[in-house]
């Protein structure tokens, strides 16, 4: 789904878009799993709470950020495919 609405975003560098949002999962996995891991050792339940504090509030900063597309762009998209279909 977050790769989707990034190709959206940058139609014109779907490759790059792709790579980037598949690299991001990735890194974030590999800084992550060490952490928790460390922390798992000490309370088990602290570190599921600290780490779903974190990414819930990484979700809450995104959506104040995030906005969707202008209507301008979608409607151009809509009315691009249109016209390919006709031809």
């Amino acid at each position: 789904m977050s790769i989707n609405t990034a190709v959206k975003w940058f139609d014109d560098r779907r490759g790059l878009t792709i790579g980037v949002a598949g690299m991001s999962f990735s890194a974030f996995s590999f800084l992550a799993v060490p952490v928790i891991r460390r922390g798992i050792g000490g309370a088990f339940e602290g570190t599921l709470f600290v780490f779903a504090a974190g990414v819930g509030g990484g979700a809450i900063l995104a959506a104040m950020v995030l906005r969707a597309l202008p209507s301008t762009i979608v409607e151009s998209d809509t009315s691009a495919a249109a016209t390919d279909e006709q031809a």
